[in-house]
């Protein structure tokens, strides 16, 4: 199951949009929640008000005092129709009435015979609630920009820290003059992550300068005993010697300058020194052929067949030790999977060379590393260490070259190289 990568967004932006939105959404929750218990505690104290009003005005017309009111105390039959039109439909209770632009508070109680209103002009009051409005609503966006500033706060006592860490990893690191990270914060959180970089990283410059060490120890001792045994096949070659003799002779140099070259390769992709122009260059057909040609006795060791086919329309020079080094390992790798009676074909195009078998093949679920290191299936000997694809894949890449694998169970594997038109030389067929 593939999970979507998310869009990239600055954390910055995101504690914005996080504090800000959750103020504002819990303020309007609470200002919702304020308003309706607001209105219903209001209407209850008025229900209680004006009823307790229409009580002691009831109270004191039936004791015969003058209650005044005219226009807002009315009594007499439920069925009377002495009461004014507008307020003849309306049951016993509290009511809240827009009448001609008045608002009107209106208490209702009826007796077993009697009807008693009063009402009251709350205009101005309702009006008012204008101001209180606009008090929550100021509240309300205080709110959101105090929560502004509070982010802003955090964004730079916590953010900025953490924004100027990563600046700081991301410099480039001189091994005369190394950055210490953690002289640059607080001991605090960020400070022990920034101590932790330096651990990390004082431990990777130590680790990567002795493997740097190694390499070149490695590649000074393989030199010197290699430009001895070419120097050696050198003079040799100048004294008379027999046919067999001088090509034993040239065998051996010859295998030696591979040598020679190959380490250089494995230098070079180490380190990833830029690529050199003027390196050796063959046409590809001769390196296949070459390469074909070492590897004969191995796959007739296995009963593998070789065939090697070109469909190039010209002549192109490659790299000579890298596209022999990919050659041989895919050959090699062909010859060791595919299983005996097989046959392994190598095709020569225009832009690029593919190597293909009719062997056992891969699965699909296996075909996701076959190019990591040290990945070794079932069917592999016991010398075999799983490198040959991995570098492979590393000469491609340093080279800028595409190479693609397709393969089925029982119907062999397909690996096709496209390389970089910027490091061939192109010819006409002669």
């Amino acid at each position: 199951m593939r999970i979507k990568k998310l869009p990239v967004q600055k954390l910055k932006t995101q504690l914005i949009i996080l504090f800000v939105s959750f103020t504002l959404f819990m303020s309007s929750i609470f200002i919702a929640l304020s308003f309706a218990g607001l209105k219903q505690i209001e209407q209850e104290l008025q229900n209680i008000d004006m009823g307790l009003a229409l009580d002691r005005i009831r109270q004191q017309y039936l004791h015969g005092e003058d209650v005044g009111r005219k226009n807002r105390f009315f009594h007499g039959l439920k069925q009377q129709n002495d009461f004014p039109d507008w307020l003849k439909s309306f049951n016993s209770g509290f009511h809240k009435i827009n009448q001609d632009d008045v608002l009107w508070h209106v208490m209702i109680k009826d007796y077993p015979d009697q009807r008693y209103i009063l009402i009251r002009d709350y205009t101005l009051f309702e009006s008012n609630k204008i101001y209180l409005i606009l008090i929550i609503l100021a509240i309300f966006l205080t709110s959101g920009v105090l929560s502004l500033g509070l982010v802003l706060l955090t964004i730079r006592f916590i953010v900025h820290p953490i924004e100027q860490l990563e600046r700081l990893v991301r410099q480039q690191y001189q091994a005369e003059n190394m950055l210490q990270l953690s002289q640059h914060f607080p001991e605090n959180e960020i400070g022990r992550v920034a101590q932790a970089f330096d651990d990390v990283y004082q431990k990777l410059f130590i680790t990567l300068q002795r493997e740097k060490l190694f390499s070149a120890d490695l590649s000074h001792e393989l030199r010197s005993p290699l430009m001895v045994i070419l120097s050696s096949c050198e003079l040799l070659s100048q004294n008379s010697m027999t046919e067999k003799q001088l090509n034993r002779i040239l065998k051996i140099q010859k295998s030696a300058e591979n040598i020679l070259a190959r380490v250089q390769v494995y230098l070079d992709l180490a380190r990833q020194n830029p690529i050199d122009q003027n390196i050796e260059k063959m046409f590809l057909f001769e390196i296949a052929e070459q390469a074909i040609a070492d590897c004969q006795d191995l796959a007739q060791n296995n009963q593998i067949e070789l065939i090697l086919r070109q469909q190039q329309t010209t002549n192109i020079s490659y790299p000579y030790i890298f596209t022999y080094t990919i050659l041989m390992n895919l050959i090699k790798n062909a010859v060791e999977y595919g299983g005996v009676h097989t046959q392994v074909t190598i095709v020569l195009e225009d832009t690029g060379f593919c190597v293909f078998d009719n062997g056992i093949g891969i699965d699909e679920v296996e075909q996701s590393d076959v190019f990591d290191p040290f990945v070794r299936y079932q069917h592999a000997s016991q010398h075999n260490l799983g490198l040959g694809l991995s570098l492979v894949q590393r000469i491609c890449q340093y080279l800028d070259w595409k190479i693609t694998l397709s393969s089925s169970p029982n119907h062999g594997s397909h690996f096709q190289i496209k390389s970089s038109k910027s490091l061939h030389d192109i010819a006409p067929h002669s």
